[in-house]
């Protein structure tokens, strides 16, 4: 079955270095409807005048995430470095399923491991381990 109108993304952590450049570029093609998620939407305005809409709020805020994945297909999940980290992308998975999201895509941390040799690779090979047995 082919699909009908642009592609629906959602990119997380949009105002941070890889997110704002991977919004930026994301816009730039036709096929791709993007959403950024932030949580100031002070810094937003570069995304939003790029062609981005904008979803304010966090991870942490349920509503704001519901809101944020309805209607996406795909989610660019990026996290920063964090302590809630995990917490924080299992809270987007969990939106993400219960909105019919097909896809995640992570941004991930070097040597990201449940047992890595930091908390930030051991946080970042927790989510990566949850997205995968979540079948997205």
């Amino acid at each position: 079955m082919l699909e009908s109108g642009p592609r629906k993304v959602l990119v997380t952590g949009a105002t941070g270095a890889i997110g704002s450049a991977l919004v930026t570029r994301l816009v730039s093609r036709s096929e791709i409807s993007v959403r950024a998620l932030v949580r100031n939407e002070a810094k937003a305005g570069p995304l939003q005048d790029a062609g981005a809409a904008l979803a304010i709020g966090s991870f942490e805020d349920a509503e704001a995430l519901r809101t944020a994945t309805d209607g996406i297909d795909t989610v660019v999940l990026i996290t920063a470095v964090d302590p809630d980290a995990a917490t924080q992308a299992n809270a987007v998975l969990s939106m993400a399923k219960d909105a019919g999201v097909r896809r995640i895509v992570r941004i991930s941390a070097n040597q990201a491991d449940p047992e890595g040799p930091t908390a930030n690779t051991r946080l970042h090979g927790r989510t990566d381990n949850e997205i995968a047995a979540s079948g997205l």
